[in-house]
C-alpha cells in the first residue's frame, strides 16, 4: 500500500512540475504572440488600404471612360478590374451604379450610331 501511495505522490509531483513548466512556457511565448498579432494586424490594414486604393483607382478610370462616352470600355473595366475584389456593401453599390451608367452610355452611343446610320441612308446619293 505504501508503494502505491508513493507512486501516486510521485505522479502528482510530476504533474504539478509539468503544469508549472507549461505555464512558464506560455508566459515566455506571450510577447512573441503579441508581436505576431501586431504584425498580422498591420498586414491586414495594409492589404485593406491597398484594396481600397485599387478600387478607387478603378472607379475613377471607369467614370472617366463613361464621361468620354466609352461605355463598352467602361463595362469591360468594371468586369475585369473590379470583379476579383472582395467588396463592401458600399463598394458594391458604387459598382452597381457604375455598371448602370456604363450601360446607359453604351445604349446612348448605340442609339446615336443607329440614328447616324439611318440618316446616312436617307441622304440623297450624289449623281455622277
Amino acid at each position: 500500500m505504501k508503494a502505491v501511495e508513493a507512486a501516486a505522490k510521485s505522479a502528482a509531483e510530476t504533474t504539478k512540475a509539468a503544469s508549472q513548466e507549461v505555464a512558464r512556457a506560455v508566459e515566455a511565448a506571450k510577447p512573441q504572440l503579441e508581436e505576431a498579432a501586431k504584425v498580422v494586424q498591420a498586414a491586414v490594414a495594409d492589404a485593406s488600404a491597398a484594396a481600397q486604393a485599387k478600387f478607387a483607382e478603378a472607379v475613377a478610370e471607369v467614370k472617366k471612360l463613361i464621361s468620354e462616352g466609352k461605355g463598352s470600355e467602361a463595362m469591360q473595366k468594371v468586369t475585369s478590374a473590379l470583379s476579383g475584389l472582395k467588396l463592401t456593401p458600399e463598394q458594391q453599390k458604387t459598382l452597381d451604379e457604375l455598371k448602370a451608367q456604363a450601360q446607359a452610355a453604351l445604349s446612348s452611343k448605340g442609339i446615336e450610331d443607329a440614328k447616324k446610320a439611318v440618316g446616312d441612308l436617307l441622304k440623297p446619293k450624289p449623281q455622277n
